[in-house]
């Protein structure tokens, strides 16, 4: 098996090499600190002093060429030890053909005694592979062998998630191994889910990925879920011999948006969640930001009552890093991490390291934003020293500098359009259409110089630093901002500057950019005020003009919905371009997906706070208007409003569903609600309770025993659409087929569940004055 060595920063190559080597020679062997050893990482000694010298290099970058002018200058190391070395090691990341090992062994003449004492690349790997109980020690070597990546990135790519090579290597590499994970993985055992959740920046998602990693080597496939519950409900199997595991990063937005997205309502979510407890072989991880699940507790009764987050979760807490740990994170970043001696030799000075580690402000996203040498600016700091004690000391202004200083205006409006659009991802060329309407107007307004290509520029720029892309399945590339502290920073950044509020919004490209930061009361988003909010209504009307896909029916719906919340009549004394896109919305076919909980809230409003001739468009379109609703209902709350809607309006709602229509487009649209639901039939029927059944009965009895569950679970579903009164008016037909169900149940009955476990090691405990010196060790020079 090859292994991916350069994960290995150069202490655990050496503690790789003294491992493998005591196997092999079976004799103990001692460490010694780099920089102290006169050409000596590993010794033993017998009787006689320097029996047998030791030699680890590990190279990331490096080729044979330097390799062989480091050993040249270990063979003058050598000349001066007293007594002279019996016998020379040397193991090196490097691969050696036979010529390089047999120049090798000429250079160190005479201590290298034979080439089998030249341990290249692959008679390492081979060793690894031969002792699995170093195998194992090493985890992140394990996880990032060929045949485990080659299975993460199979799985990553069929499921369309960011499980890139170079990004599971890269978070392998600096990734340090804790009984944080190994705590995530019991949790996962014990539930089915786990919810991760800390503050920003403590390395949830870090955690999530590795984790997912350890399940894809287990031979699990990842569905990774961007913002609708339905399309993973679509995708969970109910066959146990199909290993999942579902990934949903943030799943109950960032702060600054909805505690839960319009289209994850609380119950999808609960229900999602319990179909994964009940089901064989499949998995959830979610990751959250401990005050949005705090809030999420408070706020919805069904989510607090079922205890998700007492039963599950994990939560990532600086306590929980011990100090050690803290360090071998900070020595990762500075090895790994392409910086120049001179800025890495500020960490080592007058024992920073320490300093930094038993800071109150330490935590791993300022660890990365520290030892990133593209954030520190020599003309804004005096010294390095500064930039990093500065930035622990400010956490919340680690982007500032590096925004403000190292970008250009073209970058910058683009991290703002970006940021404007409040969403997961953002596809290129809707980023693209919204970046040339904010140039254009900085061009127009702010005396802003055209530069060639302006986008690209900008986008290759903050590639990597600021925005992150992925490619989707149709290969377009989606972006996103790097790290939720960045959207942090240019939230509080916008609600300090009027004027950069402003010009976001004198140029949206897109309706979106408007309904996602941006509010009327909500002290948790950007704050528009009424008296603004009026003098800004004739300029968003101009920008109408350059909204993306504003024939669309989905696009107008969104314009509808951004008058009706920040420019409705009891703000603006003017109606006509609200009535002119409801025009619009009545004439279009519909085609395309609306939101119906959105058009719902329009249609609530408009009695209210809108002159009668608009309610009486309503009313003269009215089935036309309702079946929008009933096609594009998302759950059955949607089909709940319209019992209100028809109170709201005078409308008979018995007269309504009468309409042949209306009637089948309801029938279609519960039955394909119910049937999703339904697909995991343990929140219809107990396993065990048909297990029962079927045991103090017969088959025959069973299968209408489940029939009559179904009807009762479908019964109380109707109830949930609003529409019990008129169950009688509705042609119900149900496809159970209850013989499957049965075959189903019992066969998972009779099925063992794969029982996974990891491979990741737990850490030890050490005494504060151990670890202090491991420390010292670790960063000695």
């Amino acid at each position: 098996m090859n292994y991916h060595l350069e994960v290995l920063n150069d202490k655990e190559f050496e503690q790789l090499s003294k491992d493998l080597l005591e196997k092999v020679l079976g004799i103990p062997l001692q460490n010694f600190k780099t920089g102290k050893d006169g050409g000596i990482d590993l010794r033993y000694s017998s009787h006689i002093q320097n029996d047998i010298i030791i030699q680890a290099k590990a190279y990331t970058k490096s080729n044979y060429a330097n390799l062989r002018a480091t050993m040249n200058k270990e063979k003058v190391k050598m000349n001066k030890l007293s007594p002279s070395p019996k016998r020379y090691i040397l193991t090196t990341t490097c691969a050696l053909s036979p010529k390089e090992v047999d120049e090798i062994m000429v250079i160190m003449n005479p201590y290298i005694l034979s080439t089998q004492d030249i341990y290249g690349r692959d008679r390492i790997e081979s060793l690894i592979s031969g002792h699995h109980d170093i195998e194992k020690k090493y985890y992140k070597l394990w996880l990032t062998s060929t045949n485990i990546l080659e299975t993460i990135l199979h799985n990553g790519q069929r499921s369309q998630s960011e499980f890139f090579r170079d990004k599971v290597l890269k978070k392998a590499s600096i990734y340090v191994p804790t009984k944080n994970l190994q705590d995530a993985i019991d949790k996962l055992n014990e539930n089915k889910f786990v919810i991760i959740s800390g503050e920003p920046g403590v390395g949830k998602t870090t955690i999530a990925y590795i984790l997912i990693c350890d399940l894809l080597s287990n031979g699990y496939e990842l569905i990774n879920i961007d913002d609708k519950i339905s399309d993973a409900l679509n995708l969970l199997s109910l066959n146990p011999d199909i290993k999942q595991v579902f990934f949903f990063d943030d799943f109950l937005g960032a702060n600054i948006n909805e505690i839960l997205n319009p289209k994850n309502t609380e119950s999808k979510i609960i229900n999602f969640i319990e179909q994964i407890e009940s089901s064989k072989n499949k998995f959830l991880i979610l990751t959250s930001r401990t005050t949005i699940l705090n809030q999420a507790k408070d706020n919805y009764e069904h989510f607090a009552r079922q205890k998700f987050d007492r039963r599950s979760k994990y939560e990532l807490r600086l306590n929980e890093y011990s100090l050690l740990n803290k360090a071998k994170i900070v020595y990762n970043h500075l090895y790994f991490n392409d910086i120049s001696k001179q800025f890495k030799s500020s960490f080592f000075e007058n024992k920073n390291y320490l300093k930094i580690v038993e800071h109150k402000n330490y935590f791993p996203r300022l660890i990365e934003f520290i030892t990133s040498q593209h954030n520190y600016d020599p003309d804004y700091y005096k010294s390095v020293d500064e930039f990093i004690f500065k930035n622990l000391a400010n956490p919340t202004e680690i982007w500032k500098v590096a925004f403000e200083r190292q970008l250009e205006d073209e970058d910058r409006f683009l991290l703002f359009t970006l940021f404007s659009f409040a969403q997961p991802r953002v596809r290129h060329e809707i980023l693209e259409h919204a970046f040339d309407s904010r140039y254009r107007y900085e061009i127009k307004e702010n005396g802003i110089q055209k530069k060639i290509d302006p986008f690209n520029r900008a986008l290759k720029k903050t590639l990597g630093s600021f925005i992150t892309s992925v490619k989707v399945r149709d290969g377009v590339n989606e972006y996103q901002l790097l790290n939720p502290s960045i959207a942090d920073f240019l939230l509080n950044y916008i609600r300090d500057s009027t004027e950069e509020r402003n010009r976001i919004l004198f140029s949206i490209g897109d309706i979106d950019q408007l309904t996602g930061y941006f509010d009327i009361e909500r002290k948790d988003k950007i704050v528009l005020t009424r008296d603004f909010l009026k003098s800004y209504y004739p300029v968003f009307i101009n920008c109408l003009h350059n909204i993306n896909n504003k024939e669309l029916s989905f696009a107008i719906l969104n314009i509808l919905y951004c008058f009706d919340k920040f420019f409705n009549p009891k703000i603006i004394n003017d109606h006509s371009a609200f009535l002119t896109y409801f025009q619009k919305l009545i004439k279009s076919e519909y085609k395309d997906y609306i939101s119906s909980s959105r058009f719902i809230t329009i249609l609530e409003n408009i009695p209210n706070n809108y002159p009668n001739e608009i309610k009486e468009l309503v009313i003269s379109n009215w089935s036309k208007l309702m079946l929008s609703i009933i096609k594009n209902a998302y759950g059955t709350e949607d089909l709940a409003s319209l019992e209100n809607l028809h109170e709201l309006y005078s409308m008979d709602l018995a007269k309504s569903i009468e309409n042949e229509k209306i009637n089948e487009e309801i029938g279609i649209k519960i039955n394909s609600l119910f049937d999703d639901y339904v697909k995991d039939y343990e929140v219809v029927v107990s396993e065990s309770d048909v297990l029962n059944t079927y045991h103090d009965s017969d088959e025959t009895y069973t299968r209408f025993y489940i029939e009559d569950k179904y009807w009762d679970s479908y019964s109380s579903f109707f109830f949930d659409c609003g529409l019990n009164d008129y169950y009688d008016n509705f042609n119900h037909e149900l496809d159970i087929n209850s013989e499957e169900i049965l075959d189903k149940i019992l066969k998972n009955y009779s099925y063992e569940e794969d029982d996974y476990r990891s491979e990741a090691i737990v850490d030890e405990d050490y005494s504060r004055e151990d670890e202090i010196k491991m420390i010292e060790d670790l960063f000695e020079e």
